[in-house]
């Protein structure tokens, strides 16, 4: 029997047709998982109205459904762990950007270059002596400017934000908002802020790099045992992982993984470092090597644990599509608009915060990031263009040098052959790599 009232099962996020194609579709992101689910106009105005307390009669009258109909969209949404007859406090944050504005799924505002480590492997070269740092007058000032776009999720990031003498203020105020905040940090000083987080609440997610394996300056015991607290405290964690073939063994970097999956955390990004000079090229074509292990470690957790496995209705993984100017963006100190930070030639300067909507909205704004299907005409009848649509950009950029390239990092891990110049990419010798 259809119990007389349905609840969202969670708090939910929803984007309605933004990146990927399709005109009746919406995407819902949860506040502590990620991308769950796509569901078309209908069965998200019966969400919306659930989200309101409306019955189930209520419901069917105002969409002039049939008791069929009515038994079917409902039944659908329960099967998706949408809605539960179970009475819960979850709540739908419905975004609805304006029509003049161009909607915007991620922006990460790197508030400082300034970091209390001076990794030799990071790609900003944060240090404890930097102190470009983003006017607190100009963080406040976006804050709701973004939230005109219908942002999904905010990340703070750095250098190490938690070094920012504004933070406390600037996170309470993106708290606010009905948008998501991601954490980028390295996790050293997280036990210091957590008194904090528990009075004022976690950010929905949190996400660090474990580059380099225990040594080398990265601090690993530390940063394993805050990200324990994360994951106790229930937060979305996310690790990014880079391969550098000639810092870690094929060994080493498994016991990494397994070591981190074992934490709890589902969610490890793995690629590659971005190549900008021949010796960083020779490491990534090196790396490339690594795809296939790296896959079959990936599906080897997957395998035994299913249910942490991301579900996606689309078919398409958001790890492997690039969003670089298209639906992500990146603001940093002096306020420069960049489509992502591994870009920063490609960079805008903004005269002032309320200048970010109509240098956003142009379609001459990175033009050449926002319509992969012209760009990358020879991968458009891959039978992998979907997943990916021809991946990171910058990769593409630094290790082939342009952008209408694919990133063969992505053809690697679909075990695509990519042909560069005279021959395949997988027919290079590689020196020094773990057999």
């Amino acid at each position: 029997m259809t119990p007389n009232r349905y609840y969202l099962n969670q708090d939910l996020t929803a984007r309605a047709g933004m990146h990927f194609s399709g005109d009746d579709e919406v995407y819902l992101f949860s506040t502590t998982t990620d991308f769950i689910a796509m569901v078309d106009s209908t069965s998200f105005e019966v969400l919306v109205q659930v989200a309101q307390g409306k019955s189930v009669s209520e419901i069917a009258h105002a969409l002039d459904f049939s008791g069929e109909e009515s038994k079917a969209f409902f039944d659908g949404l329960e099967e998706d762990k949408l809605i539960t007859s179970r009475p819960t406090s979850a709540r739908l944050f419905e975004q609805a950007p304006d029509t003049d504005v161009r909607p915007l799924e991620q922006t990460i505002i790197v508030l400082t270059d300034k970091c209390n480590l001076a990794c030799p492997f990071c790609y900003r070269a944060s240090n404890p002596h930097q102190d470009n740092t983003i006017t607190p007058e100009s963080a406040f000032s976006l804050i709701p400017i973004l939230n005109r776009h219908g942002l999904v999720e905010l990340t703070l990031s750095g250098g190490e934000p938690l070094v920012v003498p504004y933070f406390k203020e600037i996170y309470q105020e993106a708290r606010r908002q009905p948008f998501r905040i991601n954490l980028q940090t390295n996790l050293t000083l997280f036990h210091k802020w957590l008194s904090f987080f528990q009075t004022t609440g976690f950010p929905s997610s949190i996400t660090t790099s474990c580059d380099v394996y225990k040594g080398d300056g990265h601090e690993f015991d530390r940063i394993s045992q805050n990200l324990r607290q994360c994951v106790g405290s229930g937060m979305r964690v996310a690790v990014n992982m880079m391969i550098q073939p000639r810092a870690i063994d094929k060994a080493a970097f498994a016991a990494l993984f397994h070591e981190l999956h074992d934490m709890g955390i589902p969610l490890i990004s793995i690629g590659s470092p971005m190549p900008i000079n021949q010796h960083d090229k020779n490491l990534f074509f090196e790396s490339l090597e690594w795809a296939t292990f790296i896959v079959n470690l990936q599906r080897e957790v997957e395998k035994s644990n299913d249910e942490l496995a991301p579900r996606n209705a689309v078919g398409v993984d958001p790890h492997l599509v690039c969003g670089a100017g298209d639906y992500l963006c990146v603001i940093q100190n002096g306020l420069f608009l960049l489509p992502c930070a591994a870009m920063p030639q490609y960079g805008i300067r903004l005269e002032s915060p309320s200048a970010f909507s109509s240098v956003w909205s142009s379609p001459r704004t990175f033009e050449s990031f926002r319509n992969p299907r012209a760009l990358l005409n020879e991968c458009i009848s891959c039978d992998s263009f979907l997943k990916c649509q021809g991946g990171c950009k910058a990769r593409a950029l630094y290790s082939l040098g342009a952008l209408d390239l694919p990133d063969v990092w992505n053809c690697a891990v679909f075990g695509k052959p990519t042909t560069v110049g005279d021959g395949c990419l997988f027919d290079r010798p590689l020196e020094n790599s773990e057999a």
